[in-house]
């Protein structure tokens, strides 16, 4: 008889033991199903931060080149307009020579020069702050990586 008890003992004791490490594996496996979703959440919300990230970059990149593309064309209209000009005023003083429109003419040509000489240090300006705001973006994207 008490052969026969340990064995039943032992028996019952290994399918205890056998269903308490299937209860563990399930629970691992629970722990395991939990962190990969909690896991993958992060990473997509880290995801979707960073794609909001470079499209804001991405906008702004747009805009600057939008205005420098902006600015250039009216550079290149206003030395139209300074070329046009002054053919213009040269022809008129080839027809007459006569003081005033001599004056009248280095007056406006030094004016849209000047405006000229304006414009285009203001390009120079968005280009470099263009430049600053790239460099501060790139920088900042690679920081948060």
């Amino acid at each position: 008889q008490s052969i026969v008890r340990s064995w039943r003992c032992r028996g019952e004791l290994s399918e205890r033991k056998e269903a308490h490490e299937a209860q563990i594996r399930k629970t691992s496996n629970a722990a395991i199903t939990v962190q990969t979703v909690v896991r993958r959440r992060a990473c997509q919300r880290k995801y979707s931060h960073t794609k909001k990230q470079m499209e804001e970059i991405e906008l702004r990149r747009r805009a600057i080149s939008a205005t420098s593309i902006q600015s250039i064309v009216r550079s290149w209209r206003c030395r139209g307009e300074l070329s046009e000009r002054k053919e213009a005023h040269e022809a008129q003083i080839r027809k007459t020579s006569n003081a005033a429109i001599t004056v009248q003419t280095v007056v406006r040509r030094r004016a849209c020069q000047r405006k000229y000489s304006h414009t285009k240090k203001q390009m120079e300006e968005i280009e470099l702050r263009r430049r600053a705001i790239s460099a501060t973006s790139i920088q900042s994207i690679v920081r948060s990586w």
